[in-house]
């Protein structure tokens, strides 16, 4: 087994896996990128005459190398209107979205003083209807009794739904307490696995007023952030965490990216985005103070792909500013190109049998949420398409109270991923999932 992903047979249809097609990692690109890393004379030297580069090898600053958090700010900002203000004394580098999860919920049960030996609780958890099935796995595995220490919020079109939220905080927050945070939501707030839905600005501007208002702590998962189809960028509005610094105290909300939608996962490259102050005591927990940034060599080899005076040394990349922003515009349109392929076969072949859209249809991400007609069981369809080597994910999987989804829509869905497989490799498969679901 090479990876997780590895296709069983010709007729195996992997529909579930969150995860790029080969044709979309930009193995050339990086190859690239690292040769030029590596090249001592593109860099100028550090005062003690050695390349910025040849540090790439040593224990590196906690937080991660300057050099590149501020090529990341400073390219990020420049290019799309979601990451304006960004940062690097915001910026902190990890090896990607599900490390940084675990090392919030680390963080937050450290204990506050030398005098207290115990880790503390961790915060009341409250989460969307539907979200990320791994986070739910990381949310027990750090402790959170998934029973009795999770509200469950329900969703709308344009994000979670903030009355709801509020009355939540209201019946469990201790205005009184000297806790840091009474409670931890966790959002994906662009293009949300499973739903695709966007947080609107309007409710981006709310959420951090609550949050400051009833110490929440907003944890966001930021992976999709840079996958908006190029028809809908200038509609999704900026990251949370910009609206926590413009808006709010600027502690309330920690942003929690990964390049490993757009550059490749088994990079294991992301970044934090957060106040200093917090910054600070994420990189001085102890398993980052004794090894440094535990993304070290991986970032250093990506400088490149920041530095728009070497994108002439990119031979793939001819019109974009830098080789980041041409990766991250192929990626796009490939995404979007798929995405509608699905959802012209959904809306010929399905929507006249009763099946719907009930989020609406993507404007970015890896996901289509298909709902289900109301006479169909979804036992019976997984199980029918699992018989023909189809596999897809059903909403149940992303719900810690999946009665809750199905009292809100009134039916079942499945998760569907247009990312594996380019329209050639889907064309002659798809015949088989629509002929499984017409009854």
């Amino acid at each position: 087994m090479y990876t997780q992903f590895d296709e069983k047979d010709p007729n195996y249809l992997d529909l579930q896996s969150g995860a790029p097609h080969r044709d979309l990692l930009p193995l050339d690109i990086i190859r690239t990128s690292t040769q030029l890393s590596l090249d001592q004379s593109l860099w100028p030297p550090s005062l003690n005459g050695l390349s910025l580069q040849d540090y790439a090898l040593q224990y590196s600053p906690n937080d991660g190398s300057p050099e590149i958090r501020e090529s990341i700010a400073s390219t990020l900002s420049g290019s799309y209107s979601n990451q304006k203000d960004l940062v690097k004394e915001r910026i902190m580098l990890h090896t990607g979205a599900s490390q940084g999860l675990m090392t919030l919920l680390t963080w937050l049960q450290v204990p506050t003083s030398s005098q207290h030996k115990n880790k503390r609780p961790l915060p009341h958890l409250y989460l969307p209807t539907t979200t990320y099935f791994i986070a739910l796995s990381m949310f027990q595995e750090a402790g959170i009794d998934m029973d009795k220490d999770v509200t469950i919020v329900d969703e709308q079109n344009d994000g979670i739904n903030l009355v709801v939220l509020e009355e939540e905080l209201k019946k469990r927050t201790n205005l009184e307490s000297d806790a840091k945070y009474d409670g931890l939501l966790y959002l994906i707030p662009t293009h949300a696995n499973p739903t695709s839905t966007i947080l609107s600005d309007e409710k981006r501007r709310q959420l951090v007023a609550l949050a400051q208002q009833y110490r929440l702590l907003v944890v966001t998962d930021d992976v999709y952030e840079l996958l908006t189809f190029p028809p809908h960028a200038s509609a999704v509005p900026p990251r949370l965490a910009w609206y926590d610094m413009k808006y709010g105290s600027g502690k309330n909300v920690i942003g929690n990216n990964s390049f490993s939608k757009v550059l490749g996962p088994g990079l294991r490259v992301g970044y934090y985005e957060a106040d200093p102050s917090i910054l600070q005591e994420l990189y001085s927990l102890g398993w980052i103070e004794s090894g440094g940034c535990p993304s070290n060599f991986a970032s250093r080899m990506l400088l490149p792909l920041f530095c728009e005076a070497l994108t002439p040394h990119f031979p793939q990349v001819s019109s974009s500013r830098t080789a980041l922003e041409h990766v991250v515009s192929q990626i796009q349109s490939s995404l979007e190109a798929r995405c509608q392929y699905l959802i012209d076969a959904i809306e010929e072949y399905l929507f006249p049998l009763g099946f719907t859209l009930p989020y609406g249809k993507p404007c970015g991400g890896y996901f289509l949420f298909l709902g289900l007609p109301s006479s169909m069981e979804v036992a019976t369809v997984l199980q029918a398409l699992e018989d023909v080597k189809i596999y897809v994910s059903t909403s149940k999987n992303f719900c810690v109270q999946p009665s809750k989804l199905k009292q809100a829509l009134g039916i079942d869905c499945l998760r569907i991923s247009f990312t594996f497989y380019n329209q050639a490799l889907l064309r002659p498969r798809l015949a088989r999932l629509v002929e499984v679901l017409q009854p």
